[in-house]
């Protein structure tokens, strides 16, 4: 309760990804204005399902090598996402000119980079709530995650809301992180501890004299 910085990034990855996964759950909705069917909707989800896991994939196996870097590879995941979903609001709005193939483009890259970030928001809590236990750390992202994700369920219940509004707020929730991003002190308290134990380890293997 007391670790500001794992909140700040609770309420990042609470924020966007609640609010994302909620979003491409009913995206079928929010793409019917636009003349895609529910069919294609719903391939357009697998695709940027498919996407998302594998650069997750790719994304957490590049930190394992690069450590550190952490906070510059999420910055880079929401800049990437903020702007495939601003591009996809502008077309959704007509601004420019609408065609199938940028609503793919745009909404598989941006749930691709927001959902590549997700491994690392759970390491980074994971090392600022450090010592407390990883367990309690996830399980309190995920409500977080829930609540809001929630929040905007019971939105969409109100009656002649309609769907135009929940592009915006997916804009708003991704960009509005950034400021947050810039804000958040990188600490690996857990890595700096495990690298310590390692150094000292080194230091205490005694060799066996060959003469003995």
């Amino acid at each position: 309760m007391t670790r500001k910085q794992f909140w700040l990034v609770a309420m990042i990855y609470g924020t966007s990804l609640g609010t994302l996964n909620t979003w491409s759950s009913v995206l079928d909705v929010i793409l019917k204005p636009h003349g895609i069917n529910e069919a294609e909707a719903g391939w357009i989800g697998f695709y940027a399902t498919c996407s998302a896991c594998f650069v997750s994939l790719v994304i957490a196996r590049f930190a394992d090598f690069f450590k550190r870097i952490m906070k510059l590879l999420v910055l880079f995941s929401y800049i990437l996402g903020t702007t495939a979903f601003v591009v996809f609001a502008l077309t959704a709005t007509k601004v420019i000119p609408p065609s199938n193939a940028l609503f793919y483009v745009t909404i598989i890259t941006g749930i691709t980079a927001l959902n590549a970030a997700v491994p690392l928001m759970f390491e980074l809590s994971c090392e600022l709530s450090y010592p407390v236990g990883e367990g309690t750390t996830n399980v309190i992202l995920t409500i977080v995650n829930n609540i809001f994700g929630l929040i905007f369920l019971l939105l969409m219940m109100i009656p002649g809301i309609g769907s135009q509004w929940t592009i915006w707020v997916l804009v708003g929730t991704s960009g509005g992180c950034l400021p947050l991003l810039f804000f958040m002190k990188e600490r690996y308290n857990r890595l700096e501890i495990d690298e310590h134990r390692s150094d000292v380890i080194d230091q205490e293997i005694v060799f066996p004299d060959p003469q003995h």
